[in-house]
C-alpha cells in the first residue's frame, strides 16, 4: 500500500473527527465548536477486516483544537500510526493557527507542522530523520471551513444538494475542495462525496452522529465504544505473499503478452492502464497485459501532477544534484528515463523493509525494497523536468513458482504517454507480468483487502 492511500485515510479521520457531531441545532462557528468537545472511537476495517482504530478529539483551551490519533496494521504485517492536530485562533474569524501531523512506522518518522509565516500566508516545516525543509503554503482555512458541513446539515438542505468544503491536502500542500451530497434524510442522514476519483459515503444516525464513513466500497470507519475499536486479532496477517495463478507461465522476464481470466474479486481490483486492458469475453472478466511498445500508444495525458514536489517527493538540493548525476547529458526524456532506470537500480541494494522510508532515508541509507526504488525514480525524474509517478501491483517471478506477489514500479511520461519502467528489475519497458492495480488511494486500499480472494486463470501467454 502506498504513501497517498494512508495519507488518505490519515487525513478523512482528522476531516471526520471535526465534522459529524453535532446533536444540538446551532450554526456560530465557534458554538457549534464547544457543543462537540469530547472523544469518539473508531474500528478501522478493510473488505471487513479489522486493521486498525482511530481516536478523535474536540477540545477548547488556548485555542479551538481538533485531533485525531490512527492506528493501521498494514496489509505487509507492519504498523502505522499518524496523529493529527489543527488548532484555531479563538478569536473571529478562528483562523488556522498550527496544523500538525507526525507520521511513525516500524523504522521512521515524519512531522508536517504548517503555520502562519510572518511575511503572510503560511509556511510548512518538514521534519524528517536526514533533516528539516520548509516550503510555502497559499492557503485560507478557519474554523467555518473546519465545521462548514455541519452547517450546512443545520440548514436543512433538500435531498441532492450538494455543498463544498475547504480543506488542506496534506500531501501537496496546497488548497483543497471536496463536494459532499445528501442522498437521504429519513431516520438519519447519507452523504456522499462526489468528484476527486474517489469514492465516500458517510451514514449519521437521526441525531447527526456519525455512525460509518465508507471510503471506496472496501474501506470504512465504524463508531464502537473504545475497549471493541482497540481490540485487534494479535496474529499479524501478512498479505504480501500474494494470490495464485493457476499454472506456471516461465520465465517472466521473456513474457510479452498475458491474458488472464478473473474472478469477481480480481476483477473489482484492476481497471485499464498503459499496457493493461480489462475486457469481458462470454461473461467472464479478463485482463490482457501487452508490455511492449504498444506501451506509447496509450492516451495523452496531463503532466502537472506528475512533475509536483509535495511532502513524499522533495526537491532539495541534494535531490537536484543527485538527479543531474543520474542523467548525465542524457538530450531527450527517453534517454534520461533509462539512465534513471539504470541508475536507481545500482544506486540501492535490495533489501526486505517492513516500512517505507522518506526519500531522504533511501538516498542516505542507499537500499530498500521495490517501493524504495520506486519512490526513488519518481522524485529523481520529477527533479530533472521529468513527469513521473509510483504505481503498484502484483507480479509473477519465476522463484515464486504460480504465485503473484505485491510489487512497487513507476510509470514515466515520454512523448506525452505514459511509458513503463521498473528499476528494481532494472526493467526500461516492464514484462507483462506486471498487473497494475488502481492509481486512486481509496481503490488501492481496496484492491489491497481483497489479495485473499483473488483468483487467477492463465489464458494466453507470449514468451516470444
Amino acid at each position: 500500500m502506498n504513501r497517498a492511500a494512508i495519507v488518505l485515510l490519515s487525513a478523512l479521520c482528522l476531516w471526520v473527527g471535526a465534522n459529524l457531531w453535532f446533536p444540538t441545532p446551532v450554526t456560530d462557528p465557534a458554538a457549534l465548536f464547544m457543543d462537540d468537545v469530547g472523544e469518539s472511537w473508531f474500528g478501522a476495517y478493510l473488505a471487513g477486516e479489522k486493521i486498525g482504530y482511530a481516536r478523535f478529539v474536540t477540545e477548547r483551551g488556548a485555542d479551538y483544537r481538533v485531533s485525531s490519533h490512527l492506528t493501521l496494521r498494514l496489509p505487509t504485517g507492519s504498523w502505522y500510526h499518524a496523529t493529527e492536530s489543527k488548532q484555531f485562533d479563538v478569536h473571529a474569524p478562528h483562523a488556522l493557527q498550527r496544523f500538525e501531523r507526525v507520521e511513525h512506522s516500524d523504522s521512521s518518522e515524519e512531522r508536517l507542522v504548517i503555520e502562519p509565516h510572518a511575511d503572510g500566508g503560511y509556511r510548512a516545516t518538514i521534519t524528517q530523520p536526514s533533516g528539516t525543509r520548509h516550503l510555502p503554503v497559499e492557503l485560507e482555512h478557519d474554523l467555518a471551513d473546519q465545521v462548514g458541513l455541519r452547517r450546512w446539515l443545520e440548514s436543512d438542505p433538500r435531498i441532492g444538494s450538494i455543498h463544498e468544503l475547504r480543506d488542506i491536502d496534506v500531501e501537496r500542500l496546497v488548497p483543497l475542495t471536496t463536494r459532499w451530497q445528501l442522498v437521504a434524510a429519513d431516520a438519519g442522514f447519507v452523504l456522499e462525496g462526489i468528484g476527486e476519483g474517489i469514492d465516500r459515503r458517510t451514514v449519521l444516525d437521526g441525531e447527526h452522529r456519525l455512525l460509518e464513513l465508507e471510503i471506496g466500497g472496501g474501506l470504512s470507519l465504524r463508531r464502537e465504544p473504545q475497549t471493541k475499536a482497540t481490540l485487534l486479532n494479535p496474529a499479524v496477517k501478512s498479505t504480501s505473499s500474494g494470490p495464485r495463478l493457476d499454472r506456471s507461465i516461465g520465465g517472466a522476464r521473456y513474457v510479452r503478452r498475458l491474458v488472464l481470466e478473473l474472478n469477481p474479486a480480481a476483477a473489482e481490483a484492476f481497471d485499464d492502464a498503459p499496457g493493461q486492458q480489462l475486457s469481458t469475453f462470454d461473461g467472464a472478466t479478463r485482463l490482457t497485459l501487452d508490455r511492449s511498445d504498444k506501451a506509447f500508444e496509450m492516451r495523452a495525458v496531463r503532466q502537472q501532477d506528475s512533475l509536483a514536489e509535495t511532502v513524499g517527493y522533495p526537491r532539495t538540493p541534494a535531490i537536484a544534484q543527485l538527479s543531474m548525476q543520474a542523467v548525465g547529458d542524457a538530450m531527450d526524456n527517453r534517454q534520461r528515463a533509462l539512465r534513471l532506470t539504470q541508475f536507481v537500480h545500482q544506486y540501492l541494494d535490495y533489501r526486505d523493509a517492513t516500512s517505507a522510508l522518506t526519500v531522504d532515508d533511501i538516498v542516505a541509507g542507499r537500499e530498500g525494497d521495490c517501493t524504495e526504488y520506486a519512490e526513488l525514480f519518481t522524485t529523481l525524474a520529477r527533479a530533472i523536468g521529468l513527469p513521473a509517478r509510483t504505481v503498484s501491483g502484483l507480479v509473477y517471478r519465476d522463484e515464486k513458482g504460480d504465485r503473484l506477489v505485491l510489487h512497487a514500479w513507476n510509470e514515466v511520461v515520454i512523448d506525452d504517454h505514459w511509458f513503463s519502467v521498473d528499476p528494481t528489475w532494472n526493467e526500461f519497458g516492464i514484462d507483462a507480468a506486471h498487473l497494475r492495480f488502481p492509481l486512486q488511494p481509496d481503490r488501492l486500499m481496496r484492491a489491497h483487502g481483497l489479495l485473499p480472494q483473488m483468483r487467477f486463470k492463465v489464458i494466453e501467454v507470449d514468451s516470444g
